[in-house]
């Protein structure tokens, strides 16, 4: 196999000179030629040597290494004098060497890949001979293969079997565990449906590698590697590739390195590249895969490839085809775990399972199938095989449950007491104080009671929880409904013991507040004061604050005279008020704040109330009247005056001329005819005048001065007011109006239209003209099956009719679009508000016709027709002998061969004819050869039929030039020809120049 550390050039040079030492001519079954083009890189940090294949020779065991590749490969006791033959397949069946059959005829032709291979079509190897290939996944700890999953992808997408092998870097059994880990990661998650062959663990001398300045070398002790190829197996059967995994590696490292029967029951897969496979493995429990070649070929693969012989489908895993698990539900509380079981069938499948969770925060699973309950719900565990089968289980989590002995409890200060728990799963359980300095709670439940308050006891198991709330109270208490009280009122105290007993009552301070023995506290002055209530040795204090009561007044500060307004006196408690006024003949205070205006002026109100007194200032207003409103209004109309008084009161209006103007008692004036008038508001004593002008109203007629007959106009009557205008014609058989101003004409004709309202009248002239009609031609003529357009002019926007006289000849549509029908005449019609105008049209047929109707030509050249038709439209080009001429679609004629041919022109069902006779172009030249001297000339006439240009040549211009009108000129002595060409004609003249 292609990979890892190579040879040093210094080995390299000794193997040379071993070789040429020992005389010997070994046989290579590795490589065909030996190279000595070098070319240094590095692989994953190891630096190795590609381009050169040796032969090395070592004292009694003949080995090879492929140093651009890193394998060390068994080629056997073998010398090209010996060597019968490459091993074969024939029909199928695979021989060695010696034409020995091998694995009873049932062989399989299997090659293992890798990047080195470069990007492979893998169509074209599932179309060869190949049955099936081992993929490399990579290589050292995790280092993917860069084309493993595109192999891997087209593998299954083909239907090719196909196995893995990972290359080792392992320098100890710590390393190998990382690969086996490793390899594990680079196969999770893939599609493995086509796996039919084992996992090969590589192991092969890879020399040396470095990495943080650290350099490992290749194991160079059995008992190394048996340590190594044990830790990757078990981690491997761990995941579930049990059997699974064997140990691919050359003849002589097996016969060496791993020669140990720890190694070989594993070693099932063999390098040696020779005509014959040399070694038994009496420890595998089968026939050992020989891989015979790495120089093989396959199609689909651009460079040389690893071919192997496996023995039949004795190496062929089995696929697992369904998993049985030992639960389909389970029901855990959480912290808990449960291991579910897992068998795959049919048995000796692959069992290597990948477990998943649904809801990895409800319930997780290990790569072992150990379930563990993190949080309460619902989740699926599922079990999946390599080639995706799957088997799940439905878990459902509970939160455990915690009951305790009790979940509420009232104790007094410095009492201690226990609570019982159980929790549902018998786990341990765990007590909390939600406030320690209330009370404490210890690891079996006892409660200790500290100080007042209120504090909730928990006890918690495995995320399940139960909670008691205890109160703690004093062993006596006092119940007060208020922590305040007012001067000279009272209050009183309950004293509440935790038993009956005797209470004795105390104040701080009797002068500010005292206390009777039945707890009755009475507020002297203002201050803060204790009382205390004592029992049984222990005594509670309650403070009591007393408050010196207040007096408020609130209310108007003014008002109007002869109005009233009540003030408003709010006291601490309820207690009477007595009220006075400073100035009665201002303003008087009833026994209930009632304030009532006098006259203006100001005045003091005062309340008293628990030996306070408390004032408020009043003044006292005049009140005032105000009148708005229009000052004009037309004859016959309304206008409201607003009369605006301090307060609401009644006012009274009146008129200086009711014959001009009236007033409502509502302040309504109605204008009876144009003048001036007073109008007058009185209230509370006092008048205010508003003068008011009526005015006549105008009216006013607009709008259009002359209409067309059969046509309306809408006149618009102004007025100064909204009211009824009524309209009249005086001349109805001229026009008529209609009650909201349309007039409609009816005749040519001069007429006067009359708007009347509120008693007047406005005459309006307007004259009624008669529409006119005209077409855009009188005459036109048109080609058949053409078009042209008539255009009708009226006076106003109307409809216009058309018709045609003789629709054979020519068609008209609603437009005035007149279509030709056949040739003739015929006259369209426009008719529009009764009249009728008319258009002659003149229809004629069209015509096409040749510019030549017979011409001479010339074949290779190329002549063009025109042909001329009435109006522009397609033309047919047709030629008679297509051998003689052709002709496109814009008449252009080429010339084929010498010949009589007829060339069409097709438009509008008519067809017009040249005839063209095509002639062979000729060239003729006055003289055949010429003999002249040196420096001298002579001009040879060249006659084209057709003319034009012809074009001179001289095959030898040394000896003779000649010019563009055939000018021949000597200039050394000697032969050359001249040649004169056009048309595609060509003559020679020989030329002697002397």
């Amino acid at each position: 196999m292609k990979e890892g550390m190579q040879l040093k050039k210094l080995f390299v040079g000794c193997l040379a000179i071993a070789l040429l030492i020992s005389n010997m001519t070994v046989v290579s079954a590795q490589t065909a030629t030996d190279t000595t083009q070098e070319k240094t890189s590095t692989f994953d940090g190891i630096e190795i040597v590609t381009g050169e294949t040796y032969q090395p020779v070592s004292e009694g065991k003949n080995t090879m290494k492929n140093v651009a590749m890193g394998d060390t490969m068994e080629k056997g006791n073998l010398y090209r004098s010996a060597r019968v033959a490459d091993p074969y397949w024939e029909e199928g069946k695979f021989y060695d060497g010696y034409g020995t059959l091998l694995y009873g005829g049932n062989a399989k032709k299997i090659i293992d890949v890798s990047e080195w291979e470069g990007v492979i079509d893998w169509e074209k190897v599932k179309a060869s001979d190949v049955d099936g290939v081992i993929l490399r996944v990579g290589y050292g700890n995790q280092m993917m293969d860069k084309q493993f999953l595109r192999n891997l992808k087209e593998c299954n997408r083909l239907g090719i079997p196909y196995g893995f092998y990972l290359y080792s870097y392992a320098y100890d059994a710590n390393f190998a565990y990382a690969e086996a880990q490793g390899l594990l990661e680079m196969l999770k998650g893939q599609d493995l449906s086509n796996l039919a062959y084992p996992i090969f663990y590589d192991i092969e001398n890879f020399g040396t590698w470095s990495e943080d300045g650290v350099t490992y070398h290749t194991p160079s002790t059995i008992a190394a590697y048996e340590e190594i190829i044990a830790t990757f197996i078990a981690h491997m059967n761990e995941a579930g590739y049990h059997g699974k995994v064997q140990v691919y590696s050359g003849r002589y490292y097996t016969q060496t390195k791993l020669n140990s029967e720890k190694i070989l029951p594993y070693v099932s897969w063999i390098a040696e590249y020779g005509p014959k496979l040399n070694y038994v493995n009496t420890y595998y429990d089968g026939e050992v895969a020989w891989q015979y070649t790495e120089k093989g070929s396959v199609d689909g693969i651009s460079y040389d490839v690893d071919i192997s012989s496996f023995a039949g489908d004795a190496m062929h895993v089995i696929l697992p085809s369904s998993i049985q698990l030992s639960a389909s539900t389970a029901t855990l509380e959480t912290g808990l775990t449960k291991k579910i079981n897992a068998s795959v069938y049919p048995t000796g499948a692959y069992d290597a399972l990948s477990w998943t969770s649904s809801n990895p925060k409800v319930a997780q699973v290990s790569s072992n199938g150990t379930i563990t309950a993190v949080a309460s719900g619902s989740a699926v565990i599922t079990a999946k095989t390599a080639n995706g089968k799957t088997a799940s289980v439905n878990v459902l989590v509970k939160t455990p449950t915690v009951k305790l002995s009790a979940i509420s409890k009232t104790m007094y200060r410095g009492e201690t007491t226990k609570l019982t728990a159980t929790s549902s799963n018998k786990k341990p359980v765990s007590w909390t104080s939600s406030d320690p300095t209330i009370a404490s709670v210890d690891s079996n439940g006892t409660i200790k009671t500290l100080k007042n308050g209120t504090v909730k006891i928990s006890a918690s198991a495995n995320g399940g929880k139960a909670t008691c709330t205890i109160t703690v109270k004093e062993p006596i208490q006092i119940s007060a409904t208020t922590s305040s009280i007012y001067r000279g009122k009272t209050t009183t105290l309950k004293a509440i013991p935790a038993y009956s007993t005797t209470i004795t009552w105390m104040s701080s301070n009797p002068l500010i507040a005292t206390v009777s023995s039945n707890g009755v506290v009475t507020g002297k002055k203002a201050g803060t004061v204790t009382i205390t209530a004592k029992a049984f040795g222990k005594s509670v204090a309650k403070t009591i604050k007393v408050v010196e009561p207040s007096l408020k007044v609130t209310g108007s500060t003014s008002l109007y005279r002869g109005k009233t307004t009540t003030l408003k006196a709010t006291t601490s408690y309820s207690t009477k008020v007595t009220w006075t006024s400073s100035k009665p003949s201002i303003a008087t205070v009833s026994s209930n704040g009632v304030v009532t205006g006098k006259k203006a002026g100001t005045v003091t109100i005062t309340a008293k109330a628990f030996g306070k007194s408390v004032t408020k200032t009043i003044k006292v207003v005049e009140p005032s009247l105000k009148v708005t409103g229009s000052t004009s209004l037309y004859r016959g109309k309304t206008t409201t005056l607003k009369a605006t008084t301090s307060y609401s009161t009644k006012v009274t209006w009146t008129s200086s001329k009711p014959s001009i103007a009236t007033v409502s008692s509502n302040g309504v004036v109605t204008g009876k005819k144009a003048g001036t008038v007073t109008i007058t508001a009185k209230a509370f004593g006092k008048s205010v005048t508003k003068s008011i002008k009526v005015v006549e109203p105008s009216l006013k007629v607009t709008g259009s001065t002359s209409l067309y007959r059969g046509k309306t106009t809408t006149l618009k009557a102004t007025t100064s007011y909204s009211t009824k205008v009524t309209w009249k014609s005086s001349k109805p058989s001229i026009a008529t109006v209609s009650s909201s101003g349309v007039v409609t004409g009816k005749k040519a004709g001069t007429v006067y239209i009359y708007a009347n309202a509120y008693g007047k009248s406005v005459k309006y002239k307007l004259t009624i003209k008669e529409p006119a009609l005209k077409l855009n031609k009188s005459s036109s003529s048109i080609y058949k099956g053409k078009t042209t357009t008539l255009k009708a002019t009226t006076s106003y926007r109307t409809k216009v009719t058309w018709k045609s006289s003789n629709s054979s000849i020519a068609t008209v549509s609603s437009t005035g679009v007149v279509t030709g029908k056949k040739a003739g005449t015929a006259y369209i019609y426009a008719n529009a508000y009764g009249k009728s105008v008319k258009c002659k049209v003149t229809v004629k047929n069209p015509t096409i016709t040749l510019n030549k109707s017979k011409a001479t030509a010339y074949a290779g050249k190329s002549y063009t027709l025109k042909a001329t038709t009435s109006y522009r439209t397609k033309i047919s080009w047709k030629s008679s002998n297509t051998k003689i001429a052709t002709v496109d679609s814009k008449g252009m004629v080429k010339l084929k061969k010498a010949g009589k041919v007829t060339i069409s022109a097709t438009a509008f069902g008519k067809k017009v004819n040249c005839v063209l006779t095509v002639k062979n172009p000729t060239l003729k030249v006055s003289k055949a050869s010429v003999s002249i001297y040196r420096k001298k000339s002579y001009t040879v006439k060249a006659i084209a039929v057709p003319g034009g240009k012809v074009s001179w040549s001289s095959s030898n211009k040394a000896i003779a030039t000649v010019s563009s009108s055939g000018k021949i000129t000597g200039m050394k002595k000697g032969t050359a020809y001249v040649y004169a060409k056009i048309h595609g004609l060509k003559k020679t003249i020989k030329v002697i120049v002397k």
